[in-house]
């Protein structure tokens, strides 16, 4: 018995590209999965991340956090990934250097640099 196995980060068809001080590196996300995480930031939604394309910078700042869509104190690059029937599975890219994630309705793009 047993189910079939699931793919957690899907990079097939997309382009990995690796220069000096920068790396860009996209995996496919299912539409309906929610995706949570990624830096401790404010967001006017709450803690799902909007898959909208917008771009999320990975950058450590000192703010309050009464103010909507900024960083705060720390820059954590998991994010966690939750299907509609409740499985889930979480990716941790380990880098210290600044990065934007890019969330798309079908996809996760990191851009890092360093």
């Amino acid at each position: 018995g047993g189910s079939a196995p699931s793919v957690l980060f899907n990079t097939s068809g997309t382009s990995l590209v690796f220069k000096q001080q920068f790396m860009e590196l996209s995996s496919w996300v299912d539409q309906p999965d929610v995706l949570m995480g990624l830096g401790e930031s404010t967001l006017p939604g709450g803690v799902v991340l909007p898959r909208d394309g917008k771009v999320m910078t990975l950058w450590n700042y000192d703010v309050p956090c009464a103010n909507t869509e900024v960083n705060l104190y720390g820059s954590h690059p998991f994010y966690l990934q939750m299907s509609p029937s409740g499985s889930s599975h979480g990716v941790f890219l380990l880098n210290s250097n600044g990065m934007d994630a890019v969330l798309r309705p079908d996809s996760l793009t990191y851009r890092v640099l360093g």
